[in-house]
């Protein structure tokens, strides 16, 4: 059986910098080495992470997200919730939060990553506007 690489970022920037950390733990030590070969693992310069918590409830954390922050853009890479929260629309607060983050920092673009027509996972990233899509020429033009 081939083993599947698996990268591992992690321990960026931030309050939520320990559970960075143990979370990257947490996959070293549940992965199969019969199955997996890690590639890499590393503290990424530009990784971020943005944690958003309940002070109603102790303070619990509700979602995590990572994003990589560049000179002309923030890139969100991920973000996962409590699914139990998601009701709450926890990933359109981490999108407005991404978007408030750029005005605040004078970033003039918040990428959200690849959008496949289509695909009713990635269906909401048409939602936000003004946005561009990057055509198979490599040129950015206005999207829906």
């Amino acid at each position: 059986m081939k083993k599947l690489r698996v990268g591992v970022i992690y321990g960026g920037r931030s309050g939520e910098h320990e559970v960075s950390l143990a979370s990257a733990a947490a996959v070293f030590q549940n992965l199969d080495p019969e199955r997996y070969a890690i590639d890499f693992a590393f503290p990424h310069p530009a990784v971020r992470e943005v944690a958003f918590r309940d002070p109603d409830d102790g303070d619990r954390l509700v979602g995590l997200g990572i994003f990589d922050e560049t000179p002309r853009a923030l890139s969100a890479v991920y973000f996962y919730f409590d699914p139990d929260e998601a009701a709450r629309s926890p990933g359109v607060l981490n999108v407005l939060s991404l978007i408030e983050d750029c005005r605040r920092r004078g970033v003039p673009f918040l990428y959200l990553g690849y959008w496949v027509a289509g695909s009713p996972n990635m269906a909401y990233k048409a939602g936000y506007r003004p946005n561009e899509v990057l055509g198979e020429d490599g040129c950015w033009r206005p999207g829906s």
